[in-house]
């Protein structure tokens, strides 16, 4: 029995993994002033003024680039609830797959942001 479940185990670390499937998103990337209601910290997502977002990234492995106030370094872990953010994604069928993420500062005017 314990020679079989070697064998089984030498199979299944040798076996080829197939790489995460590409999620199915616009081709164009939009970008929103958002405050932060909530965090799932199981499934990677976030509820921004109303929408659902997903760290997971488009190819699943891809994580987004997040940046914090004064900082050009951060974490999908280090955002908070109330949080004023400036995120850019795509489009898909369950999420807007965040692309990139900028802490901004408490007072800025959510919705579209200004033009630079």
């Amino acid at each position: 029995m314990r020679k079989c479940s070697i064998s089984l185990l030498v199979a299944f670390l040798f076996f080829p993994v197939a790489a995460p499937a590409d999620i199915e998103a616009s081709d164009y990337s939009q970008s929103r002033i958002a405050e932060i209601f909530s965090i799932n910290h199981a499934d990677s997502t976030a509820i921004m003024s109303g929408y659902r977002y997903s760290f997971t990234g488009l190819k699943g492995y891809d994580l987004p680039v997040i940046r914090m106030q004064g900082s050009n370094f951060g974490s999908y872990q280090m955002l908070q609830v109330g949080m004023r953010v400036r995120v850019e994604y795509r489009l898909s069928k369950h999420a807007r797959v965040v692309i990139q993420l900028q802490e901004v500062p408490r007072n800025t005017r959510l919705g579209v942001p200004d033009v630079e």
